[in-house]
């Protein structure tokens, strides 16, 4: 017989209540643990997956696309409405202070209302999350997408939701 961890856990109840639950792991799952607590997104994470964009947009959020314009040709461009912003040059690599100011410029020039909430795409979630960075600092309420438009590990992407979701009779129009 293989031994267990037994530990308690806390799980909604229903009108507001919780109820603690006795669960048990294999001793040899325990790594496993270690692996979902590194997965895990904490609480204030400004990230949301491609799922949750269509509900977003329609409560108002912009999405912006910050891929370069190779990028756009070769993968295609979201159906949903958006805003073009680059951040960075056409090939990618990590952006750098200057991509972050001429970024933060070019945002003002398109001038987005202030308290409307910004949905950050890229390819799949480095760069967006590089611009949510630089777009939270200087005061914007702005959401990652982690699966960004190709998706990673985190989920499918926003070309593969909107296919599902057929918006129009192809996956994606070409940039």
């Amino acid at each position: 017989m293989r031994p267990f961890l037994a530990f308690d856990m806390a799980v909604p109840a229903g009108e507001g209540s919780v109820a603690v639950v006795r669960r048990s792991l294999p001793i040899h799952l325990l790594p496993l643990l270690g692996l979902m607590a590194a997965c895990a997104v904490p609480a204030d994470d400004p990230s949301m997956l491609s799922f949750d964009v269509d509900g977003e947009v329609a409560a108002g959020g912009l999405l912006i696309d910050v891929r370069g314009a190779t990028e756009r040709r070769r993968d295609g461009v979201s159906a949903l409405p958006h805003r073009w912003l680059p951040l960075g040059p056409d090939a990618w690599r990590r952006p750098t202070a200057a991509d972050d100011a001429d970024f933060l410029n070019r945002l003002a020039a398109d001038d987005p209302p202030r308290g409307r909430r910004l949905l950050v795409l890229c390819s799949v979630g480095v760069r967006s999350a590089a611009a949510v960075r630089t777009l939270r600092a200087a005061g914007r309420d702005a959401r990652n997408i982690r699966d960004g438009w190709l998706g990673n590990a985190d989920g499918p992407g926003l070309r593969l939701v909107e296919a599902m979701h057929d918006r129009s009779s192809r996956p994606f129009r070409p940039g």
